[in-house]
């Protein structure tokens, strides 16, 4: 008898123990929830909020801020939900919804998430980005009817979100969602948006991509046609996408469960296969320069250094979990939200980022000093690309030898940043030189410890 009761013992302590997964050493938690989070936003890499439902009632929500990377957070207790949020800075951020009541409202806050007001805007936002401190757009998911929608629409600000103005709507005379929208200056966007085509009676529901461009600003908009890659039928579904400039771009999307990264180089007007993903698809995607790549599936953390060429696989625990909100940073630092395990967790992925921090186009190449310079342990070099070249940007010491390599890709055109962190050398005089295919040059630094 007592042998079967140790056995017993050592059974259920086995079931127990295979029951809670392994976290991966890479990650730690920053915070936890008892329902499930609504949504993650991080302003830099130490200062975030999230905002995870109340157990007691799913439509109460508790605001979380944390100004030290997750290591304390402070807690308020909120009526409302917030779908997608960008923050400015500290205290003044816009949200796409606001307020739980019907219709949904896109809203402000000017003290950090503590209040929310609403803007009058009475629209469910599916998406919103600003291209500067003062010029944005978003948009709606409109509404399901057969016939015309004048419910699909595209909003515009120039003052910080205060108000809003109607440069698109009732686009076509189909149900048309707008799920993904991305303006790279304040002339020419892109938007990607999921149309049914329903009969009258509604008895048959055809689905076919929306692609939508407009060089002016919003006032006209063209359809963007993406091809499959192997029959060149059209793609049949909406995606996530992403443009660098005016020509260069990427749309995830799929037909028939089978997924496709698609590139183009001339603005949509044509696309070649970058990645056949088979099962494997996004649900968010950020890109740290032109060939790295982070983001998540509802399964996997996904990484590509190499503009999906090779993608991999990641799990914050040994198995297979649900993500539904992340974001990295130029230091490497990145957060993931799981909503099977009700946790926020955070890493270090990657360092030396190069950032594109402007798709403009510059008149001519150029490598900027470093700043600051003397430094200590960490500097920034800026440097401009008039058109897509592969770029090297290395660091040596004195004596020529090779000590850090910073670039080493194809980039697109565009104003570019990269950190440099020298924390593992030693005090001294450094030099860091940038070549392209029709560019070098070699700058002086000082490294004081």
């Amino acid at each position: 008898m007592k042998n079967f009761i140790t056995a017993l013992i050592i059974f259920f302590m086995s079931i127990n123990a295979f029951s809670q997964p392994t976290i991966n050493p890479a990650y730690t938690v920053c915070t936890t929830t008892q329902y499930y989070f609504s949504w993650v936003s991080f302003i830099n890499s130490v200062t975030g909020y999230v905002v995870d439902n109340s157990p007691s009632d799913p439509y109460k929500y508790y605001f979380k801020k944390t100004t030290n990377g997750g290591t304390t957070w402070s807690t308020s207790y909120l009526d409302g939900s917030r779908a997608q949020v960008i923050f400015f800075d500290e205290i003044y951020g816009i949200s796409t919804n606001a307020i739980t009541s019907s219709p949904s409202t896109i809203g402000k806050t000017t003290n950090g998430g503590l209040n929310w007001t609403p803007l009058g805007v009475t629209n469910l936002a599916q998406s919103i980005t600003f291209i500067n401190d003062s010029v944005g757009f978003f948009a709606n998911a409109g509404g399901f009817q057969v016939g015309h929608n004048p419910n699909n629409q595209i909003y515009r600000t120039t003052d910080r979100g205060n108000t809003w103005s109607v440069i698109l709507q009732g686009y076509n005379t189909d149900y048309t969602v707008f799920h993904n929208i991305e303006f790279i200056n304040a002339n020419t966007g892109f938007i990607s948006g999921y149309a049914q085509h329903v009969t009258n009676p509604p008895t048959t529901v055809l689905d076919s991509t929306e692609y939508l461009k407009t060089t002016n600003g919003g006032t006209n908009w063209t359809k963007i046609f993406v091809p499959e890659p192997y029959t060149g039928n059209r793609l049949t579904t909406y995606g996530l996408l992403k443009f660098f400039n005016a020509n260069t771009g990427y749309v995830q999307t799929y037909v028939n469960d089978q997924h496709y990264i698609m590139k183009t180089t001339n603005g949509g007007t044509n696309w070649n296969l970058q990645k056949d993903l088979g099962t494997t698809y996004f649900n968010y995607w950020q890109f740290l320069d032109t060939n790295k790549i982070w983001g998540y599936s509802l399964s996997y953390i996904l990484k590509s250094s190499n503009a999906f060429e090779t993608i991999t696989k990641e799990n914050v625990y040994d198995t297979l979990d649900t993500y539904t909100g992340g974001k990295i940073f130029n230091d490497g630092t990145a957060y993931i939200l799981s909503n099977k395990w009700k946790k926020l967790y955070k890493t270090t992925v990657v360092t030396n980022i190069p950032v594109l921090i402007s798709s403009q186009i510059p008149d001519k190449f150029n490598l900027s000093q470093n700043y600051p310079n003397p430094f200590n342990p960490s500097t920034k070099i800026n440097y401009d690309l008039p058109f897509d070249s592969k770029v090297s940007i290395k660091i040596f010491d004195v004596t020529g030898i090779e000590v850090a390599s910073l670039v080493n890709n194809v980039q697109v055109a565009g104003y570019y940043s990269v950190n440099f962190n020298a924390s593992n050398l030693s005090s001294g005089v450094y030099f860091y030189r940038i070549e392209t295919n029709n560019f070098i040059e070699t700058k002086r630094m000082v490294l004081v410890k």
